[in-house]
């Protein structure tokens, strides 16, 4: 707070008998304040602020940690139910062929087809197993009611990159008894960075000499679009140095 005013102040005479008066200004008169009051309030702002947000980042960890739980158990369930769904049948066989055996243990022509019964089981039971280890994606299908189980028979989406006609032709032969993998073909790097674009694939096998570049430069195309999907170089025409550098590429991409 601020005090101002006049006040009548008496100086001594210069001359013996005078006697003179003067209005002298009394000044300014500032009340002390505490300098450390705004700062400190600032500071107990800023630590309510911090620990408010501190909370709530906590919150949202929480919950995020929770959702990821969730979708995690989410698919245990699916792959469970599908797993059960699948070996249920072969394996109810196998019980049942081995049962009959016992019954029928006399009789070698019935325990001959009761053996065939029991391989043939087993072999569904190891094919339904290589399915499940080929699994890739979260890919459901319905099952009772509103219940989704993950799907076995997902394909493995394979994009060959070749010009030759004669080359894809053997390809395909050598790939025409694996009914899991489902196989697209491109002529050029640019109709195959349009299949990319267009679809998800799985694999790419990849001829190293392209009529518009070659592997390299493939590699480099989808590296710039970020695209991340496993490449094997496969080419008759190629030699040492072209594999080195494909793999000292290769290795660049994952670092």
């Amino acid at each position: 707070m601020v005090k101002q005013g006049f006040k009548v102040l008496n100086f001594p005479p210069k001359q013996k008998g005078a006697r003179h008066t003067r209005v002298g200004y009394q000044g300014l008169k500032m009340k002390p304040r505490n300098s450390n009051e705004k700062p400190e309030k600032t500071t107990q702002e800023l630590e309510r602020s911090v620990a408010e947000l501190k909370k709530a980042n906590k919150e949202i960890l929480e919950q995020q940690r929770a959702i990821i739980e969730e979708e995690r158990l989410k698919v245990l369930l699916q792959m469970a139910g599908a797993t059960a769904h699948e070996l249920n049948q072969p394996l109810m066989a196998l019980l049942c062929n081995i049962e009959l055996m016992r019954m029928n243990k006399d009789s070698p022509e019935e325990m001959a087809h009761y053996l065939a019964q029991i391989e043939d089981s087993g072999r569904r039971i190891a094919d339904i197993v290589k399915r499940i280890q080929n699994i890739r994606h979260d890919e459901t299908r319905p099952y009772l009611g509103d219940t989704r189980i993950i799907n076995l028979e997902q394909k493995v989406e394979t994009l060959s990159l070749e010009d030759s006609d004669d080359d894809f032709e053997t390809l395909s032969a050598i790939l025409k008894d694996h009914d899991q993998i489902n196989l697209s073909w491109a002529k050029s790097i640019d109709e195959a960075v349009q299949l990319l674009e267009q679809g998800q694939y799985d694999l790419i096998l990849l001829d190293y000499f392209l009529p518009d570049g070659n592997g390299l430069d493939f590699i480099k195309s989808i590296d710039k679009k970020g695209v991340e999907v496993p490449v094997v170089v496969i080419t008759g025409q190629g030699d040492e140095m072209i594999a080195s550098q494909v793999i000292r590429r290769s290795l660049r991409l994952s670092d």
